[in-house]
């Protein structure tokens, strides 16, 4: 996963300043990318959930 962020901030004065971030992540082996959900909490963190489905593990 690739996570990239841009924040900027601009003042009355004309002065602004700008961050950025990119940031990769590896998931686990059998982690289901296609379900993975995400959203940022009141406190401003990003949170990403993403199912990891367990092999069965045949006898």
């Amino acid at each position: 996963i690739i996570v990239e962020a841009k924040q900027e901030d601009r003042q009355p004065s004309g002065d602004y300043s700008i961050r950025e971030i990119r940031k990769t992540y590896d998931l686990p082996e059998h982690a289901d990318a296609f379900e993975l959900a995400s959203y940022v909490t009141p406190n401003n963190m990003l949170v990403m959930e993403v199912p990891v489905n367990n092999p069965r593990i045949e006898r």
